[in-house]
């Protein structure tokens, strides 16, 4: 009976040619195999499987079976061939089994596998003669294959890139830095006035004339003096436009104001309020058409555009006496809620800076009999405080609430009972001052002021002698140092 043979082989792998015209991706194996302790002598079945790990792993490729194979002093030598996508540059294991010549039996497994290094010679890829070639390249290289930054200019000599390499609108005021187009990169009589888009002229006007230029209907005129001994004809018709560095002899200019319509869905745009919110106008105002809480803000500095609209509060009857502030980096709104004939003071506050997005925060302030109109809001302290008459009560009241954003429940007192007050009121705050508000006194035609501080008043204008009209309507209130109070009134 043969003993289990062991395998003690040292590898040598060397490539064979399959032809004088063509190489294969076969290899020589070579081992050293003993049987009994002695190295063995006669033919046997021989199995190789290719491994991609010293132990466990997958196979790859088609296990080789080598029969009979001649062992001669325990030397033996096959050709193996597993395949040239076989070898990826991964590590590669070679099994071997063994079995008697002619044997029906189960190949006895060697261990441990044999790892497959480097040949001395390899063989050169098939195709690769074709591949060295520019020529086979095809496709386009496109942006998409190239990293950034990959190219930069001291990789293009001078003039490799002209406009016939550069597809038409590729290159705009994006891929541009700031000031790297002057006048020294611009060759004479290159930038015509068929090249600049007519909403996109801007800059200086020397001696000559634009044309074409016309896309809206404001239009200003100018007026040429010295050093012009003919002044020419020029006309600029554009919108939105602004006039900059203007001499002080001999030019002006004048524009009609241009209306832009905010919203026109429905009956709204009564109880306005306007604020500069996040560098832009906003308006705060009623929807009488569903009785809603609304708010617009422009898409510019200057209120030109498209603006945009959003419902603030639409549960119940919402909207009258709206006054808009920026509180906590955010716009907010104080107005009359006279859902179910109540009379509620409410407070609504954005979730973005510039109020559009997410919707509002909004609470109830005072419930306190029929509260609310004729609000005004400003910021207190670093708080948000309200302003608004009391109509059960005819008194001037005043809320503060307790958090910087509004949240909370707010602090509610009566700042003048004597009377019919708090008509049409006006918030003013001042570095310099504790907050103040004006009122318009029924009974008696005068305005009232009140002060956190103080808590006097003061009658400021009284009916002339002999007369009976009423002052103190539709107050305005303005910190005016030294003088604590400026006050216009209609009479």
């Amino acid at each position: 009976m043969k003993t289990i043979p062991i395998l003690l082989a040292s590898l040598s792998l060397v490539m064979l040619a399959a032809s004088a015209s063509a190489q294969s991706s076969a290899f020589n194996y070579q081992g050293h195999l003993m049987d009994g302790g002695s190295s063995a002598n006669g033919s046997y079945d021989l199995q190789f499987t290719l491994k991609n790990a010293l132990t466990g792993g997958s196979t790859v490729g088609t296990p080789q079976v080598v029969a009979p194979v001649s062992v001669v002093n325990g030397i033996f030598t096959v050709a193996l061939d597993f395949g040239g996508a076989a070898f990826d540059g991964g590590d590669r294991f070679v099994e071997t089994g063994v079995r008697p010549f002619g044997s029906a039996g189960p190949y006895t497994v060697l261990a441990p596998r044999q790892k497959l290094t480097s040949a001395p010679y390899a063989v050169r890829a098939a195709n690769a003669g074709n591949a060295a070639s520019a020529a086979n390249l095809t496709g386009t290289l496109t942006a998409g294959n190239v990293p950034a930054n990959l190219i930069t200019g001291a990789m293009l000599a001078n003039n490799t890139i002209t406009a016939t390499q550069i597809q038409n609108g590729a290159v705009g005021s994006a891929q541009l830095a700031n000031n790297a187009v002057g006048a020294a990169q611009i060759a004479s009589g290159a930038v015509t006035l068929s090249k600049i888009a007519a909403t996109s002229a801007s800059g200086y006007l020397g001696q000559g004339a634009l044309s074409g230029l016309t896309t809206g209907t404001a239009t200003a005129t100018v007026t040429f003096a010295q050093p012009f001994s003919i002044a020419p004809p020029v006309v600029i018709q554009q919108p939105g436009w602004t006039l900059g560095a203007v001499s002080t002899t001999g030019f002006s200019a004048t524009t009609p104001f241009a209306p832009v319509t905010v919203d026109s869905a429905g009956d709204v745009g009564a109880d306005t309020s306007l604020a500069v919110v996040n560098g832009r106008p906003a308006i705060s105002y009623r929807d009488a058409t569903n009785f809603d809480l609304k708010y617009a803000i422009a898409p510019s500095a200057d209120g030109t555009g498209t603006w945009t609209t959003v419902t603030v509060d639409s549960a119940g009857v919402l909207g009258a006496y709206t006054s808009l502030a920026v509180v906590n980096g955010r716009p907010a709104i104080s107005y009359f809620d006279n859902s179910d004939f109540q009379g509620r003071l409410k407070y609504a506050i954005a979730s973005t800076a510039d109020g559009t997005g997410s919707p509002w925060t909004t609470l109830t302030v005072d419930t306190a009999g029929y509260v609310g109109e004729y609000t005004s809001l400003a910021v207190v302290d670093g708080r948000p405080a309200i302003s608004y008459f009391d109509a059960t009560n005819d008194d001037l009241k005043y809320a503060i609430a307790p958090s910087a954003d509004g949240t909370g429940t707010w602090t509610t007192l009566t700042v003048d009972s004597a009377g019919s007050v708090g008509h049409t009121l006006r918030w003013w705050w001042s570095m310099a001052g504790p907050p103040s508000a004006t009122g318009f006194h029924q009974r008696r035609p005068e305005i009232r002021h009140r002060t956190q501080r103080r808590r006097h008043r003061r009658c400021l204008d009284h009916p002339h002698r002999g007369q009976r009209g009423g002052v103190g309507l539709y107050t305005s209130l303005a910190d005016r140092p030294p003088s604590p109070l400026l006050i216009s009134t209609a009479t």
